[in-house]
């Protein structure tokens, strides 16, 4: 009778060989993936303070037209003849000091003389109000400079750590197939062991490592 074909060190040096491969395969798709998602997740934020960068400095461009700029420069003439009106000029009531015993033509006239000095003092106002308006309007425009260029600045240093952070993220996305890869290796080696055993078996490529036992 014949024997029953037996188990090689062949075969199992094949098994192991293909198992280590697989595994392997498995390994580099799970850094793959993990390293993807590192570097899709810092494109997303750098993407994102490029967006407040670009829409940072859009709004004060739009506070930089014409016609912002006039408007402003409207509002502070106002506002400045407004504050100056109320500060030095005071009450327009003509005839809160015109008291006493004094003829009606002389507290006509110096009715008229007052309300002239009132019209010329609130003019001069107006008029002194508008002169410092555009100064003002550059100062305030100095100021939006200076918080979008702190703002700027701001997001340039953490588009900088973030891009930092990168490199220790891509590190640890490596290791994520190192349990696997050990595996691989370990069967790898143990194929390769099988397969020494084989070409140097005297049997040759057909040695039974495991064979019954003749009747």
């Amino acid at each position: 009778m014949c024997d029953p074909t037996g188990i090689t060190p062949l075969m199992i040096s094949l098994a192991l060989t293909a198992a280590s491969t697989a595994l392997s395969a498995q390994a580099a798709k799970k850094v793959e993936k993990k390293r993807n998602n590192a570097i899709s997740a810092e494109t997303a934020r750098q993407d994102g303070l490029q967006k407040r960068s670009i829409a940072a400095l859009k709004n004060t461009q739009e506070e930089f037209t014409p016609e912002k700029q006039q408007e402003g420069i409207d509002r502070a003439g106002e506002e400045r003849s407004q504050r100056l009106l109320e500060n030095t000029v005071g009450s327009t009531d003509t005839t809160s000091s015109l008291t006493g015993s004094a003829p009606k033509i002389v507290q006509d006239t110096a009715a008229q003389q007052l309300s002239k000095g009132l019209a010329e003092g609130k003019g001069f106002a107006k008029r002194l109000g508008k002169a410092g308006a555009f100064g003002e309007q550059q100062f305030g425009n100095n100021i939006r400079l200076g918080r979008l260029g702190e703002e700027i600045n701001r997001f340039g240093r953490d588009s900088f750590n973030s891009a930092q952070i990168l490199p220790t993220e891509l590190a640890g996305a490596n290791q994520a197939g190192a349990k696997l890869g050990f595996f691989a290796d370990t069967l790898g080696a143990a194929g390769s062991a099988f397969n020494a055993a084989s070409a140097t078996s005297g049997g040759g490529a057909g040695s039974k490592l495991f064979a019954p036992g003749r009747p």
